[in-house]
């Protein structure tokens, strides 16, 4: 049962996306038609209108005008494409493919963000384990985003490398500053690159 709530809560039915489909298909050709009769246009003026006019719907590819109102591209769709059964009210269209409401939540080709528990149609991001949206990859304190270079994790959560540091406290053993990205690790002890040095004469020493 939590299960089904969480599919009505997240996405809408199958049944409610094609009766939206089909007013806006209505209310874009109403338009179309009150404004080809009401102007006096050439024909590419109109034509120009026409492309300008109707726009993308949706994930279906369908376009008002351009088709019959119930000729869309990917239906219809009548069994699950995962496991073959007969299409339930819950069923979700992802990435063009119609899945009933348990293969849905089940199927390995269905990447939910860890974040915001919602299926990712576009790219994925994989970290800790866990599929991300790349802008749903942040540090859990900054809200950095992290989804284009490295980060660190504590107790399962991401965090940016300056939050990271500053958690662990982890300090150069000279000059006792949290330690940059980049460090040298000696008998134990870490440095930054630039306070390896020795600790009689301060020559800057070579690390490896």
């Amino acid at each position: 049962m939590q299960e089904i709530d969480e599919i009505r809560r997240h996405t809408p039915t199958r049944l409610q996306q094609r009766f939206s489909l089909i007013l806006q298909d209505l209310k874009s050709q109403l338009n179309y038609i009150d404004d080809t009769i009401s102007t006096s246009q050439s024909a590419s003026d109109i034509a120009h209108i026409r492309t300008d006019s109707f726009s993308k719907i949706d994930s279906y590819r369908h376009w008002a005008i351009d088709c019959p109102i119930d000729d869309y591209a990917d239906e219809p769709q009548e069994q699950c494409a995962e496991c073959g059964a007969e299409l339930d009210d819950l069923c979700q269209l992802y990435r063009e493919k119609a899945l009933c409401s348990q293969c849905f939540l089940n199927s390995e080709i269905v990447a939910v963000c860890n974040a915001c528990h919602e299926a990712i149609e576009g790219r994925v991001v994989k970290a800790l384990g866990k599929t991300w949206h790349p802008h749903h990859l942040v540090c859990s304190k900054c809200e950095m985003n992290l989804s284009g270079g490295p980060f660190y994790e504590e107790n399962g959560k991401p965090l940016c490398f300056h939050h990271f540091r500053n958690i662990n406290k982890e300090a150069c053993h000279k000059c006792r500053n949290l330690l940059p990205e980049s460090v040298v690790e000696f008998s134990n002890k870490l440095y930054c690159p630039d306070h390896f040095d020795c600790e009689f004469c301060d020559s800057p020493l070579k690390s490896g």
